[in-house]
């Protein structure tokens, strides 16, 4: 497995006595807090402190909306953007950039690291230049929500989790590859006490979930105490869900929330009860995809220009409303979707290594892939930005546009064929009244 001195340089990092003490990386996250505690006062004169525990080099930049918690330590030159939220416990070193609506948490970033875009550093240490793409993240937890399993000699590992097999909060293809990895899926079990033998732990005893949320989608979930699983360990780790209560900064304002802490708004317009407020991604919709928040503040900035022109928010705006074929109550027999999504494959010779294993798909899989597609022709025109002029009419090879006039009597069109006859006479009516004006002006 590889260690520290085989993953980073620490020649590029304040943090290099602290990491050399260390073998695995996950062992330095604990205690990144306390060392930025220890090294900030012993900065120097070149470093502010601009908040309690908070060092910021002379020569970084930092803008004015982005937050800065303790501790935090941001090296020379470095520029933190727009938006940018570090929660606390994050040592960024030298030449860094820290991209608008950039989130970090307990990380440390070696020098001439580059998180430019939407990401979220948390529990991490990215070693010197690292470059993360646009909306990528790194966290402690995987894509089943569990904590990421790190086997330190360990011969299994048990996945429990109150959804039935099929509705985990995971993708099939994510869970075949924790499966590949060895862990062993229990699926509709619900904790209800913790096994003491001898004043110890002895293990986790388990109840069988039968429903997880209730007729109207709510988590609402039932057991059947009479079916009952133990899991022995002797160790548990109990680890909370956090969220950002932000609530707080619209006291005053008529802004309205749901249950479960999201803003109440227009679902076209995305503006709240309090006219000039308007609101979008995770604090509208609850948790979700980046692309979806990206989306979101799209048509919010719509809305906030018309706002400030006083113009109308509703008109000529997609309402994003589609409505899935409901296959059980069609007239006719409905069964074009016979194909099965096709899988990717691996590469047995890099598993367990830091290289990707997977495999992209082959020629004939793409095909098979893509032979899925309907063939609909279905698309969607913004009203906003199309002038009617019909030449996608004529471009499509396929004959699959076709442009309706809803008020014919505002014009006279004209076949692209016969377009000389009413260009010519306004040509020359034209040209006559450029004549006449310029003998006027003589």
């Amino acid at each position: 497995m590889y260690t520290i001195q085989d993953l980073f340089d620490l020649s590029h990092t304040r943090a290099a006595a602290y990491l050399a003490a260390f073998t695995y990386p996950w062992e330095a996250l604990a205690g990144i807090g306390e060392l930025i505690r220890r090294l900030g006062p012993a900065l120097g004169e070149d470093f502010q402190e601009r908040a309690p525990e908070v060092w910021v080099h002379k020569t970084a930049m930092v803008a004015p909306t982005a937050y800065l918690g303790a501790p935090c330590i941001i090296g020379a030159g470095t520029e933190v953007r727009h938006g940018a939220f570090i929660r606390g416990s994050a040592l960024v070193g030298d030449n860094c950039v820290v991209g608008n609506s950039v989130e970090l948490k307990n990380v440390i970033l070696f020098d001439n690291v580059q998180t430019p875009h939407y990401n979220y550093v948390g529990d991490s240490i990215l070693g010197y230049k690292s470059h993360m793409g646009a909306g990528s993240i790194t966290s402690n937890v995987k894509s089943d929500k569990t904590l990421v399993a790190v086997r330190c000699g360990a011969e299994s590992v048990h996945l429990y989790c109150l959804e039935a097999y099929d509705d985990m909060p995971m993708g099939e293809e994510d869970r075949s590859e924790c499966e590949r990895d060895g862990i062993t899926v229990h699926a509709g079990w619900g904790q209800t006490e913790i096994v003491v033998e001898d004043g110890k732990c002895a293990g986790i005893r388990f109840r069988k979930c039968t429903r997880v949320k209730n007729d109207e989608g709510r988590f609402a979930p039932e057991f059947d105490d009479s079916v009952s699983e133990q899991a022995e360990c002797t160790t548990v780790l109990y680890c909370i869900g956090q969220k950002v209560d932000w609530r707080e900064l619209l006291t005053g304002t008529a802004v309205e929330f749901n249950p479960n802490g999201t803003v109440k708004a227009d679902p076209v317009t995305y503006q709240t009860a309090e006219k000039d407020i308007f609101v979008g991604g995770d604090a509208y919709t609850g948790q979700k995809f980046a692309i979806d928040a990206i989306a979101a503040g799209k048509e919010g900035a719509i809305s906030l220009h018309r706002f400030v022109q006083r113009a109308t928010l509703t008109v000529g705006r997609n309402r994003r409303q589609f409505i899935e074929l409901n296959k059980e109550s069609a007239l006719i027999p409905v069964n074009y979707d016979t194909t099965p999504r096709q899988r990717i494959g691996y590469n047995e010779a890099l598993r367990r290594t830091f290289s990707d294993e997977r495999v992209a798909f082959t020629e004939e899989q793409i095909k098979k892939e893509t032979a899925r597609c309907l063939s609909c022709g279905a698309s969607i025109v913004d009203p906003n930005k199309c002038i009617g002029c019909g030449v996608c009419t004529t471009k499509c090879a396929f004959d699959a546009i076709h442009l309706h006039r809803e008020r014919p009597e505002c014009s006279k069109m004209y076949a692209c064929e016969d377009k000389m006859k009413a260009i010519l006479p306004y040509m020359i009516k034209r040209e006559f009244k450029i004549k006449r004006a310029a003998r006027k002006s003589k």
